[in-house]
Formats: C-alpha cells, structure tokens, sequence
C-alpha cells in the first residue's frame, strides 16, 4: 500500500483548508485498500522525483515545518500506541504552517500583499521570475503571513539552513511505514526582514541546488510562456505533493497574484494625483537607512501615509524624481505615486567611501572662497561661503563616488580639496628660526578642556592633552613671532599659555637660613609654588626678618626658597647656607 497519502482525512482537510477542492488535482487524496503501492497517478512530465532537500514544504509527505501545538498532538498520538499511520485531528486542524486560510481575515490577506507584494516584484524582476509564482508559494506555506516560522523568523518559505550564520530550531513532522508520523527538529534559516526571504528564494530558483544550477530551470520566464509552467516545474522538486501545482495555481487565479509579475514596485496601483510640491526629473536610486522600515508617502504628502507598508532597512529602490514640498522637505519617488522622504534614505549617487583621518588645517586658496557642503558630494551644497584665504582645522576627509576630494571643516560642514590648500603641504620655513634651549622640567595642562599639540613645523595634530594632566618636557622653543613653546614628546608641543611650568626638575634640597632684604617697613608676598601660574596666599615676611630655608627651586631662570610658611622670591632673600 502507498503509505505516503494514506491520511485521506488529513490530506482532504487540508487542501479545504488552503482553499483547493480535493479534486482540483488529477492525483486521489486517498488510495484504495487493494493499491499495490505502485500506482503512479498522471502528472506534468516536468515533475521530478528528485526533491530540494533545503526546502521544507508544508506539502511534503516528510519534514514540513509544523507548530508546536501540532507537535504536541504528534507526541500525544505516540504516547497512545494508537495507529499512527493517521494525522489525528488536533494535528490536522493546525496542521503546519499552511494549514487554515479560513482562519485568516480578509484585511490580513490584504496586509501580507501589501508587505510582501513589493518583495516579490523586486525578486522577481532580479531573478526574472514570476512574482506570483512567490506570492503563491509564501501565502501557501506562511498562511498569509501568520506562520510561527514567518511572523517570528521572517522566514516565508520554510527554508531550512542557516542565513549568514542565522537559524532557529523547529519541529517537523517525518513518515516512516512501520512508524507512521513521528517529530523530528530542524534548523530554519532566521532572516532580518521579509525581504531577505523573497531574495533568498528567487535566488535558489534561479541558480538552483550545489552541483545542479538548473535545477529550478522551468520557473525561469525566458523558458515558460506562463506562470502554469513554472508551478508545473515546482511540484516534485519543491514540494513533493502531487498536487503542489494545482494549489498554487488555484492560489495565484483565486487571489488575482498575476498583476505582480509587471516590474518591480512598491504596490500594484498606478493612481496619478497632484504632487504635493516642485517636481523634478532624476535618476538615481535610493537605499533605505531608516531604522525597522521607511513611511511611503502617497504623492509626497505627509498627511497620507500608506498604512499597511514600509520600505525595510537596507533596500534600495529606483527614484524617478524629486519633489520639494511647500515646507522645504524632499521626497524621493519610488513608484507610480509613492515618495520616501529623503531623513530615510540615502542616495546611491551621494555615497561616500569611508572618511580618512588626518590631522591639519585647510586654508582657502580659491579667491572666490570656498562653498560649505552638508555631507562629501557635490549635490549637498549649502549657502555658507568660506571667505579666500581663511584657514579652518581639518580632521578627515572623504572621496565621493565621482573621485571628488572633500575635506571636513564643521559640523555637516565640507569644502572642495579644489578649493584649498593644506597648511601642512604649504611651504614653511618659519620653523627654522625657533631658538630650541635644554629644558628639562613638568608641566601641567591648564587650558579647558585640553592644550592642542603642533609639530615642529608649527602644523597642528591630533592629539590633544587633558586638562589637569602632568608632562614631562625636554626643551623650550621661542619662535620669532615671541611665543613660548615645550616639547612634551618627539615631534609634539605645546603652547606656553596652556600649560604651568611646575618646577619639579630643579627641586634642590638645602639648609640655610634666608632674612628677607625689602623695603623697610613692609614684606614680600609668600606663594604656594614656585611655577608661573602661582597664588599669593596672603602671607607676607617682614623686612629683616630671617626663616629658616629647606628647600630651593630655579624656575624659569630665578629662584625660590621654601620657608615654613610658603615659597619666596629669591630676589627678595639673602641666603646663608649652613
């Protein structure tokens, strides 16, 4: 006996779940109790006996993906030791991830055209496919979208596998003769959003299984003359069902899939309304970077938006024109009379490699000055003008796909490396007059929030030091326009008027005796520090008065002695070691 159909219940219930008549397809749900289990039923001649082992139909007599619900029921019926050569009917009445269109609302069947009707038009029109062909198969093995597989998984097809290491373990239902229905767990490729499925799809029917690229060769348009020839090619390969063309075909007629196999779009309607806004002419594309999905705007107005669809994250789509709205936003046509607005996407046209560090300043050389751009490309040109001759701190810059070299002066603030020179390619031999000394000591950073670092050339880095942080420095530089600059590392200073000099090198140890030489009748000041930037702490030593000394520090070329009470001027001492 062919066991494999037996469960005429389950088979003729399921087929009146999807919506198909049992004899819609020339092959018996049931086969009779004489059968010597060699009977072959008629089918197309392009069916195959050979199936696709990555795809796990809900038409397969083994390894259709099922819910849990139904496992459970599997389970059950074997704990029973009841035949189980029979689907029980709790397995059947939610038999897999096809099993009850009646269970779906007409809205929800509206809703997963919507979503997946795009989808399918755009796999379609890459693969050169039949859109309706898809739509059939997703609507018959996610049940109108509302599968386990495919509203957790984005998974429409019941693809098993991994997607680019993503995958979900799920059960299945298996047939053994002597067993019956039994469960097994697969793995089910997870995809980010429904279009990930559709493509994969489109893909495996149009480059076919590992070692065989034609396996799916029938479903290609160029070696059909209709979507039937492609079903017909599907039944043995994709599903084992004898019957699988005959459901999608009944699936494709019933629900009017046929108006997606046009080119590809965001919908099927062509409604033409007024504009809301200036309408320009463009080619271009657009790639969605709008976080989940992108809002379609009907005829670029904001107070229609389509309510059923978006556009997913990462997909692109041909625009035909721009529209600037009354309010100054920019919408980019994507269909018929469909707009995304231009805060979602970016254009194919206006995409930059990735910016290149660098550490410099751009000096406007181009008399007329210099346009700012809002972003590195040549259509993002603002009002804002960089006056000739003006320098601006440059910390990367960016190349666009047209070869224009743009460099980063601002905040969404580019100029055109036509329009400038770069200070550190410029000439100069100012730096050959500085008078560098020997100057071992510590610094402290006080400028807010740190001290920028120039090389020796005077051309600055990128590198910038902490306020508050300590340095050791080598050497002092005066350049000739009288600054005063340390040497913090090889290559690295740092402006005078950023820093204190803390004296710390030139701490010496002493016992002496100090009598402060001043004016009669009045005193010197007592500081916390010897350094440059210190404070008066409003203590003054008599003149004539003698302290003990502990301490001397040189800063800067002058002395100081440390007494009990703070640091003095040695200017203002006579000191008397012991």
């Amino acid at each position: 006996m062919n066991k494999k159909w037996i469960a005429s219940t389950a088979l003729a219930s399921f087929l009146a779940a999807v919506g198909v008549s049992s004899n819609a397809s020339p092959v018996k749900a049931a086969v009779a109790s004489d059968d010597d289990g060699n009977h072959n039923d008629d089918q197309d001649q392009t069916s195959s006996n050979q199936k696709d082992t990555t795809v796990a139909s809900v038409m397969d007599e083994k390894g259709a993906p099922i819910s849990e619900k139904a496992a459970d029921a599997i389970e059950a019926n074997e704990n029973r030791n009841v035949d189980n050569t029979i689907l029980p009917a709790d397995v059947i009445s939610s038999l897999t991830q096809a099993a009850n269109t009646k269970g779906v609302s007409p809205a929800q069947q509206r809703a997963f055209l919507a979503k997946a009707g795009p989808m399918a038009q755009k796999a379609g029109s890459q693969y050169n496919l039949y859109a309706s062909v898809m739509l059939a198969q997703g609507i018959l093995e996610s049940t109108w979208g509302t599968s386990d597989l495919c509203t957790q998984y984005n998974n429409v097809f019941g693809m098993k596998g991994d997607y680019k290491g993503s995958f979900i373990n799920f059960p299945t239902k298996e047939w053994d003769p002597v067993k019956g229905y039994y469960l097994i767990y697969a793995n089910f490729r997870k995809y980010p959003s429904f279009y990930e499925s559709f493509a994969d799809n489109g893909d495996k029917l149009r480059n076919g299984l590992q070692g065989n690229s034609a396996f799916y060769k029938g479903t290609w348009k160029e070696n059909t003359s209709s979507y039937k020839d492609a079903t017909a090619w599907l039944q043995g390969r994709y599903a084992t069902a004898p019957n699988y063309a005959a459901v999608l075909n009944n699936i494709i007629e019933t629900s009017n899939l046929t108006q997606y196999d046009g080119e590809a779009s965001t919908s099927g309607t062509g409604d033409e309304n007024t504009i809301n806004g200036t309408q320009t002419t463009i080619n271009d594309a657009v790639t969605i970077t709008a976080k989940g999905v992108a809002p379609i705007y009907i005829n670029a107005d904001p107070n229609h938006v389509e309510g059923n669809r978006g556009l997913a994250n990462g997909t692109s789509w041909k625009t035909t024109s721009k529209v600037v709205a009354p309010d100054g936003t920019v919408y980019y046509q994507v269909a018929s009379n469909e707009f995304v607005k231009s805060t979602d996407v970016q254009l194919v046209s206006e995409k930059t490699n990735p910016p290149v560090k660098i550490a410099d300043t751009a000096i406007i050389v181009n008399k007329s000055g210099s346009i700012v751009y809002s972003s590195a490309n040549t259509k993002s040109a603002t009002s804002r003008v960089l006056p000739y001759q003006s320098a601006w701190i440059t910390t990367k810059y960016a190349v666009d796909n047209s070869g224009n070299k743009f460099y980063f002066v601002g905040n969404d603030s580019y100029v055109k490396a036509s329009d400038v020179t770069l200070k550190s390619e410029q000439p100069n031999e100012d730096y050959k007059e500085d008078q560098v000394v020997s100057y071992p000591d510590i610094v402290r950073v006080t400028a807010t929030p740190g001290a920028r670092a120039y090389d020796d050339k005077h051309n600055i880095l990128a590198v910038s030091l902490s306020s508050g942080t300590d340095w050791k420095i080598d050497r002092k530089s005066t350049h000739n326009d009288g600054t005063i600059w340390y040497r913090v590392a090889t290559n690295q200073w740092v402006n005078a008027d950023n820093v204190e000099v803390k004296g710390s090198n030139y701490i010496t140890s002493v016992t002496g005796m100090a009598k402060i030489n001043y004016i009669p009748g009045y005193g010197v000041n007592v500081y916390n520090s010897p350094a440059a930037n210190n404070k008066f702490i409003g203590t003054r030593l008599a003149d004539g008065t003698t302290w003990r000394v502990t301490s001397k520090q040189i800063v800067d070329g002058q002395t100081w002695y440390k007494v009990n009470a703070g640091w003095v001027n040695g200017k203002y001492c006579i000191f008397n070691e012991e």
